[in-house]
């Protein structure tokens, strides 16, 4: 007798699982992505560039106008960095250069030596693009220790 309503039962439960993971479906698919303007300091290799760092990213209107990205990227850029310096205390209490340096190893990157680094923009999934701002200071990582190339 009970072995008979198993089957049953299994169904169901199959069932009311399937129904629940369709609603959350749906209810995901009306969750608004907002649009993301990234900011990431990168360094040149002759074989191309590496990203060591990236500032939180900042929310625009739309993927339309990329030169709004870049110009909101120059002004973070230049607001949370005192224009690239790397001895600039950042919120965390580490210095820009240091903080460059621990995420240059979460890139892999755990020794940068005498690197410039070079900010770009990306608007929601776009390619890097430009700004034209850099570090004031070269960039010198010693496994993720940063210090002052010129000492």
């Amino acid at each position: 007798h009970y072995t008979s309503l198993r089957p049953l039962s299994s169904m169901n439960q199959f069932l009311a699982v399937a129904a629940l993971l369709s609603l959350g479906a749906v209810s995901w698919a009306q969750i608004i992505h907002p649009y993301e303007c990234h900011c990431g300091l990168f360094i040149s290799y002759s074989t191309g560039e590496s990203e060591v760092y990236r500032l939180a990213p900042l929310h625009l209107e739309g993927c339309e106008d990329e030169s709004l990205c870049v110009a909101a990227c120059q002004d973070e850029w230049d607001d949370l960095t005192n224009n690239g310096d790397l001895t600039t205390e950042l919120d965390s209490g580490y210095t820009l250069g240091q903080d460059i340096c621990l995420a240059s190893l979460e890139h892999f990157i755990p020794f940068l030596s005498n690197e410039k680094g070079f900010l770009n923009a990306r608007l929601c999934e776009g390619n890097w693009e430009n700004t034209g701002k850099t570090t004031r200071q070269n960039i010198c990582c010693n496994a993720a220790h940063w210090y002052d190339c010129e000492a």
